[in-house]
């Protein structure tokens, strides 16, 4: 009985408290409401703006820690990606009879300087157009 009565004081208590901010905040509500309809047009625009700007602000500093986070998780995800192909390049290499080992780094020689001259040509074709 004395537990039951406590939980309900306790209850009463809570629902009186969540009450008094209730009405706090109407009134507060109301204060900024007729604050805002006695101010000049231009002047009630300018202090929407500013109120904006700051709302915008805060969102930006509470998503920043955020966004810098995912950045960061991002960047070392990658580096862990391209250290990982590194490796398996690198057992790969390892793994193959030298003649083939050097078969394949001339393809891949072969490639660059394909890919060298491509941009050489794009970039005498680019300054062509220009002038």
């Amino acid at each position: 009985e004395n537990q039951q009565l406590h939980e309900l004081e306790t209850q009463s208590r809570l629902v009186e408290e969540q009450r008094r901010l209730e009405e706090e905040d109407a009134e507060e509500q109301r204060r900024h409401e007729v604050e805002e309809q006695r101010r000049p047009v231009g002047e009630q625009r300018r202090h929407e703006g500013e109120e904006e700007q700051s709302r915008l602000v805060e969102d930006q500093q509470l998503h920043e820690p955020e966004k810098q986070s995912r950045l960061v998780e991002e960047q070392r995800r990658l580096e862990e990606e391209d250290a990982e192909e590194q490796r398996r390049h690198e057992v790969e290499e390892q793994r193959r009879p030298v003649g083939e080992q050097r078969r394949h780094e001339g393809e891949e020689e072969q490639s660059r300087l394909v890919e060298n001259q491509q941009l050489h040509e794009l970039e005498t074709q680019s300054r062509l157009v220009e002038e």
